[in-house]
């Protein structure tokens, strides 16, 4: 029996944990794979990867920063949450309709995340930090999930608005730029989308936007603390990371490629043994 393959593209993926994380899955579900991590160090070398991949009769791929926008090219249809989000992290080989078919997991992946963390968005004050794929591809879910309002902040205001505008919620969704924080209440949800965090380029955020029970939600995940949530322990928030979220939708792409739910309860904690010893 041949191995099912499958890879992740991105930049930088040299400790990419996601092969580790399905073929977790595939050795608990019994599925036979294999799955590998390809740097990407441009457009044109994903054309190049994504064709070979093709000719070696692949199954699918996972894409990662900072390609998940550009990867809709790739696919021939689209399920409507990479539609309304205009982000790709996973594309199929649909060979029974000869087709490839693009969908994004990120967002499914978040919210199991939080009711994995029993964090609750209903009727929430929710600040989202960035305009990128990121959270683009997390915003219909948290839509569905009813807040209160959600702000979204950017230095590049007129991203705010092209999100806005596409996802119709005006009287929900706001926007204003990181300066305009100092006036704003507390947020009860703050989730940084920016990968500013793992860089060393200092993040400033206004304290009166946190509460003693904000929660501080960072899309990236490092073996170190993120900056972002540095800033929120000075100011008493709780915090958490995105390895969660990677495992829930590394859970649901699984889903997708093989139409078998595996579970996640006891790898959320190997996963998070392995990133500190990395």
């Amino acid at each position: 029996m041949s191995k099912k393959l499958y890879c992740v593209f991105g930049k930088p993926i040299k400790h990419s944990l996601s092969p580790i994380i399905h073929n977790y899955f595939g050795k608990k579900n019994n599925i036979f794979l294999y799955y590998n991590a390809i740097n990407i160090f441009n457009k044109i070398k994903l054309i190049k990867e994504w064709i070979t991949f093709l000719k070696i009769n692949g199954i699918g791929i996972n894409v990662t920063i900072p390609y998940k926008q550009y990867a809709i090219k790739l696919a021939e249809k689209l399920s409507y949450r990479s539609k309304i989000s205009q982000s790709v992290n996973t594309l199929i080989i649909d060979k029974k309709n000869n087709l490839i078919y693009g969908d994004t997991t990120d967002g499914v992946g978040l919210i199991r995340d939080f009711h994995r963390l029993k964090i609750k968005v209903l009727k929430k004050r929710i600040l989202l930090l960035g305009a990128g794929g990121a959270i683009n591809s997390i915003l219909q879910q948290l839509l569905d999930l009813g807040p209160n309002k959600i702000y979204i902040v950017n230095r590049t205001l007129l991203k705010c608005k092209e999100i806005i505008n596409r996802f119709n919620i005006k009287n929900i969704m706001n926007f204003c730029s990181y300066n305009d924080l100092k006036n704003k209440k507390p947020f009860d949800i703050i989730i940084n989308g920016t990968s500013l965090s793992l860089k060393k380029e200092k993040i400033f955020l206004y304290k009166n936007i946190f509460k003693k029970k904000s929660i501080a939600y960072d899309l990236m995940y490092s073996k170190k603390i993120t900056n972002f949530l540095k800033i929120a322990i000075k100011y008493n928030a709780k915090i958490y990371d995105g390895l969660g979220m990677l495992i829930e939708q590394a859970a649901e792409t699984f889903y997708l490629l093989n139409n078998v739910r595996p579970k996640t309860k006891k790898l959320h904690i190997k996963i998070r043994n392995l990133l500190n010893n990395y």
